[in-house]
């Protein structure tokens, strides 16, 4: 259970400053385990928001899960390629829940980078009732290679909700998966080291607290590998 409680006295949940215009409670990949840069993973994990998180969240941001690039090497990988530089610490591959208006809550899957703080991949919406207080299983596929990288590497993404996709193709990338498809570009070209994945909840600040659970993270080589056999 990740929990963030504005009302409480102590920093636990609470990782930025209390002035921030953000607040956090997340767990990532230990840094012995990051990926070099531009290594196919599979990623997969469940999740519950309580019925008791009811009623719209203040702000624009709830992120509940993270693919993030580092500009330093890790011992996984060779070292880095080029010289390291600073993104302003968006998020390479987002998920974000989101609510619409009607009632409807349901999940975003984003990409950012050199060109765009953020662009929607696709959503998957359901009834409010229907997404909170049931387990979801959310499945990641991507390749983190940012244009310019190395010449003639190309990155993809491409998510699952419940089974249901995100998108009907690879984001990123031309139909033969080789060719960067220069309209769907992300990644930041200076973060040249690794990669690493984060979930947990990351917000907006706001007084109300919020609760949501995890269970079964994976990482992987392949889809199956991450899946969970439960839903």
């Amino acid at each position: 259970l990740f929990s963030l409680d504005p009302r409480r006295s102590t920093p636990v949940g609470r990782s930025e400053p209390n002035d921030a215009r953000t607040e956090r409670t997340e767990l990532a990949e230990p840094d012995e385990l990051r990926l070099p840069l531009g290594t196919e993973a599979w990623y997969g994990f469940r999740f519950m928001i309580p019925s008791a998180m009811k009623g719209r969240f203040a702000g624009q941001r709830l992120v509940i899960a993270q693919l993030k690039q580092h500009p330093n090497t890790c011992p996984l990988g060779p070292q880095p390629i080029g010289l390291p530089a600073d993104a302003g610490g968006n998020p390479t591959i987002s998920l974000r829940v989101i609510e619409i208006a009607g009632g409807t809550m349901g999940l975003q899957l984003a990409v950012a980078g050199d060109d765009a703080r953020k662009i929607s991949v696709g959503q998957l919406m359901q009834p409010r009732d229907q997404f909170l207080g049931r387990w979801h299983e959310v499945v990641l596929h991507a390749k983190v290679m940012p244009g310019g990288a190395i010449a003639g590497k190309s990155g993809y993404v491409e998510g699952w909700l419940d089974g249901k996709p995100f998108t009907t193709d690879l984001y990123g990338v031309m139909d033969d998966k080789s060719t960067v498809d220069p309209a769907e570009r992300f990644g930041y070209a200076g973060l040249v080291g690794c990669t690493y994945f984060k979930y947990g909840i990351y917000r907006d600040s706001q007084p109300e607290p919020w609760t949501i659970a995890f269970d079964r993270f994976r990482r992987g080589a392949t889809r199956q590998s991450v899946e969970s056999s439960v839903r």
